[in-house]
């Protein structure tokens, strides 16, 4: 049975207005940012979630996860790194609606070791890569492409 807005997925919460409301505000967000060029979307993406997120609960957080990592650092220190962190997530939100561009320039992605990927072409029983959770992970695909490898992402 297919899922919709009505019918939720078994073991999730139901679809409520604010849910709907976030939908939307999302949708507007990524639409207008499609609007403007990548690097813009990319500062404006950066600007917007670091100013809003470090003013919140998870600002908050983020600032005391940081200060228990590195107790050597003074409040401005975390702060300032708790906003850069913000800052770069929001940098990745800016450029998620330009990924299909950005894959397609390869003035844009800086591959080293390329030869692995080459050598995994050759054989044919794959290969599972494993990537930390850190910049614009969703790139892989695009990487994979430039080697006119077959990649199936999971996260």
């Amino acid at each position: 049975m297919a899922s919709s807005l009505s019918t939720p997925v078994p073991g999730t919460r139901p679809t409520n207005l604010q849910h709907r409301a976030e939908a939307l505000l999302a949708s507007a967000m990524f639409g207008g940012l499609a609007w403007l060029k990548i690097e813009k979307a990319s500062t404006f993406g950066g600007w917007l979630v670091e100013t809003i997120f470090s003013r919140t609960k998870r600002g908050q957080r983020a600032e005391q996860q940081i200060a228990a990592v590195f107790p050597e650092l003074n409040s401005q220190q975390v702060k300032g790194m708790a906003r850069a962190s913000w800052n770069v997530f929001g940098r990745s939100m800016g450029e998620l609606p330009h990924l299909e561009k950005i894959i397609s320039d390869p003035g844009r992605l800086i591959f080293e070791n390329e030869d692995v990927l080459k050598n995994v072409k050759k054989r044919s029983n794959g290969t599972i890569y494993v990537s930390a959770h850190l910049g614009n992970w969703e790139l892989l695909p695009g990487i994979a492409r430039s080697v006119d490898l077959r990649f199936h992402g999971f996260y």
